[in-house]
């Protein structure tokens, strides 16, 4: 189990074993390179621990562990961890603040504590059974292990072609989940039993000035980011020049005395490349700048791409990020990046149409109805390559709908009638009764703020944020044995952010407007509010062109149809549409393919 993780720890291993418990430890050295092995125990060895992450508030909390009598051998955060259990047992994760998945063996008590950070960021996979418990941080270790079954779960393959990602705690694996984020469980001989540790405070929106609460961010960012650059070890920045990476470089170049290295990726297609904006923010702060150009190779990648992915995924920005993390792991060990502005401050182009949406609402039907045959008929000629047209007939399509299965329908890329069409017979009867919606319905459902941007972005943090963007970031670093760190994602700027009004975050066209209100000292306005680019990849262009051999192969010889989960037929279809110019099928034609070939690899081995 633990060699199939060597990619995330290649520095060293560590196992523990004690009668029914046996623990076993990858290393990725980053504090205290010497004496930081793990498992680490207390004084007397009763609590065995071991932890994949970072606590960036370590040093603070072991000067007061120290002052309450605590004995350290080591300098590692690690040993943080044990002596806080000892103290605090589960509730220790409350203390923490950082990205986490932890297992304690607590002999005393003869039980196993696992615990997960607050959003998500480390993985934390288990499958529990009548004679045993089985936990990993990837699911490729978790099959290594024999009681583990080898199922499809046919619901995760549902929702991977309605989202391209599995949310949480479903995996692909049926019998397999996902420990939520915030979570801590605990295991003994008798039972397992659960509980959340935190949660972000939505419903308590608070009356602030736009100059106040930017002030207050502000001050955040200057005590969280300087957090997130503690390290014994080489550490760089991802750079896009979107606004979340710039606002992190800018923070870390005033609290860095050196040279900062910086990383970018763009693409042959200069639609999809930002790296001018990169190279001007790299200017402004004299980093020390490298950059990467995608070529359309992901055909000779997808092997190695879905290995590292671990469990089918097909947001196909892995795609830059595996060539990215590849070439910053050449500089450095850890890099920050601007993950979770998007999600806390509101920043995609679904947010702004959720709130339009509610002003559509409340028009005239015969407005509303116009509004929808215009659109539509865009949408099925010319002017639907543009981004734009697509947009708007996805989110007029689910005018009509209540607000959370409206924004449901709004993240979904495939609806059901296509996704059902997809599926074998006899899958289709299986899945009759599923409701693949379910999981962003009950997120938002789940959240009492009055406010409709708040619903939504908390619903992203439930679903989209660790099912998708963290996985990514998590594996595709982690397979080259490289650390990111998310400052933007600290529970600090997360619980700020829930708690300010709606339009505090999106104002008119301005999204994510006290992000922007901060770059403003460093970047003028047409730098602050150009379109937001994102980290996409020319997908639809590659299915037509570099990707076409392969997706042909592949598609003309569906091993996940052959065993009876898909419809080969309708796959081609789908296919053909693409290739003609009929329709745009990109994000559902990459989840099917990363998903055969993770089907080769995993359950054909």
């Amino acid at each position: 189990m633990t060699d199939a993780l060597r990619h995330r720890g290649p520095d060293g291993e560590g196992y523990f074993e004690d009668g029914p418990i046996h623990l076993g430890h990858r290393r990725l050295s980053i504090i205290d390179l010497m004496c930081g092995a793990q498992p680490i125990a207390n004084e007397d060895r009763t609590v065995q621990l071991i932890f994949n992450g970072e606590i960036y508030n370590h040093l603070q909390l072991r000067r007061e562990l120290e002052g309450r009598g605590h004995q350290f051998t080591t300098r590692s955060d690690t040993e943080v961890i044990v002596h806080l259990y000892e103290e605090k047992h589960e509730r220790c994760f409350e203390s923490l603040r950082g990205q986490f998945a932890i297992a304690i063996w607590d002999a005393t008590q003869r039980r196993l504590v696992l615990g997960r950070d607050r959003m998500g960021e480390k993985p934390l996979f288990f499958h529990a059974s009548d004679s045993s418990f089985v936990f990993a941080s990837e699911l490729k270790s978790l099959l290594q292990h024999p009681s583990v079954p080898r199922k499809i779960d046919l619901r995760a393959v549902d929702e991977l072609l309605a989202y391209n990602y599995i949310p949480e705690p479903r995996s692909i694996i049926a019998g397999v989940a996902k420990l939520p984020p915030a979570h801590w469980m605990v295991i003994d001989e008798d039972s397992i039993h659960t509980g959340r540790y935190w949660s972000a405070a939505f419903d308590r929106v608070e009356k602030v000035t736009e100059e106040d609460a930017s002030n207050e961010l502000d001050r955040i960012l200057r005590e969280t980011i300087p957090l997130h650059m503690i390290a014994d070890v080489p550490l760089g920045m991802f750079l896009s020049g979107g606004v979340d990476s710039t606002l992190v470089t800018a923070y870390m170049a005033e609290s860095e005395a050196s040279k900062i290295k910086t990383f970018s990726i763009g693409f042959e297609q200069s639609q999809y490349d930002e790296l001018s904006y990169a190279r001007i923010v790299a200017k402004r702060f004299e980093t020390d700048h490298h950059e990467f150009i995608v070529k359309a190779s992901a055909a000779n990648l997808l092997p190695q791409l879905v290995s590292a992915m671990d469990e089918p995924m097909g947001d196909s920005s892995a795609i830059a990020m595996y060539h990215l993390s590849q070439l910053t792991r050449e500089h450095v060990k850890v890099a920050l990046c601007g993950d979770g502005g998007d999600e806390s401050f509101g920043g995609y182009a679904r947010h702004h149409a959720m709130k339009l949406s509610e002003r559509f609402a409340n028009l005239p039907a015969i407005v509303r109805l116009l509004t929808k045959v215009g659109v539509g008929a865009m949408n099925h000629s010319p002017l639907r390559e543009r981004r734009f047209v697509r947009y708007a007939d996805r989110y007029l399509r689910s005018s009509d709908q209540p607000f959370a299965r409206r924004y449901a329908s709004i993240m979904m890329h495939v609806d059901l009638q296509q996704r059902r069409a997809l599926f074998s017979r006899d899958a289709r009867g299986q899945l009759q009764s599923f409701d693949a919606a379910e999981a962003v319905v009950s997120a938002i459902n789940n959240c009492s703020s009055p406010d409709a941007l708040n619903r939504v972005l908390f619903a992203d943090q439930q679903t989209y944020l660790p099912g998708d963007l963290l996985v990514k970031n998590d594996r595709m670093t982690m397979a080259h044995g490289l650390e990111s760190r998310s400052p933007l994602l600290d529970h600090r700027v997360v619980e700020f952010a829930a708690r300010l009004p709606g339009d505090l975050k999106i104002r008119g066209r301005t999204r994510k407007v006290l992000l922007k209100k901060l770059l403003q000292k460093w970047f003028p306005d047409d730098f602050i509010h150009r379109r937001k680019q994102g980290f996409a990849v020319p997908l639809a262009e590659w299915f037509r062109g570099e990707l076409r051999p392969l997706a042909e192969s592949y598609f003309g010889n569906l091993a996940i149809a052959e065993d009876g989960f898909l419809d080969q037929d309708a796959v081609q279809s789908l296919y053909r549409d693409h290739l003609t110019g009929a329709a745009r099928h990109e994000h559902v034609l990459w989840s099917i393919l990363c998903l055969e070939e993770w089907y080769r690899q995993t359950m054909r081995h």
